[in-house]
């Protein structure tokens, strides 16, 4: 193949990849409601646990600007189209990428793919179902209620979410990133275990 051919290929697959996107950012545009319902579900269980304990009721989210709603209706519309559609993604990224592997590089690719993006999900999910709420709970007790009230915004809110689920996707990814060092001679288990 030439260069040329590569780069058509590359951008048929990028254009493929985009129009996916798109549909699925346009679905979750029409069901931000249901999206936005489930990204605050953490939020408003803090909230109920807090008004069933007798503390302060941290009170719901805030937005201070004009189309910060809007805007974080677009963001959480965009991960579920990335989230959703990554399956498709990485499916098209291998196609790219794989037809330049050696047959010993696709297999490795093989063997480490679905346990990676199972490992990946299970991490999200036990950032969002487990360690969200137990971390919004100590993080919003933290301080006295008599010296400082806690108001969130949508923004604030929206960004901590996204980011403790995503790095404990990564934690997650941890034992198959030490799987593929010590399967490719960078490092031997036994150093690993020390």
């Amino acid at each position: 193949m030439t260069l040329r051919d590569h780069l058509n290929e590359l951008r048929r697959t990028l254009v493929r990849s985009a129009i996916v996107m798109a549909v699925l950012f346009a679905l979750g545009i029409v069901f931000d409601h249901v999206l936005l319902e489930f990204v605050w579900a953490p939020w408003n269980e803090t909230r109920e646990a807090f008004r069933a304990a007798g503390k302060l009721d941290p009170g719901p989210l805030i937005f201070l600007g004009p189309a910060s709603g809007m805007v974080a209706a677009f963001r959480v519309a965009f991960l579920a189209a990335l989230i959703l559609g990554s399956p498709y993604y990485l499916w098209e990224l291998w196609r790219f990428i794989g037809a330049g592997l050696l047959f010993r590089e696709r297999s490795a690719v093989r063997r480490a793919f679905l346990p990676g993006v199972a490992l990946l999900l299970v991490g999200m999910a036990f950032g969002y179902k487990y360690l969200l709420p137990t971390t919004l709970s100590y993080l919003l007790d933290y301080i006295d209620p008599g010296l400082a009230v806690a108001q969130v915004t949508v923004d604030e809110y929206l960004g901590f979410v996204i980011a403790l689920t995503m790095i404990m996707g990564f934690v997650f990814e941890t034992p198959l990133i030490m799987w593929a060092v010590a399967r490719a001679g960078l490092m031997k288990s036994s150093t690993m275990g020390k």
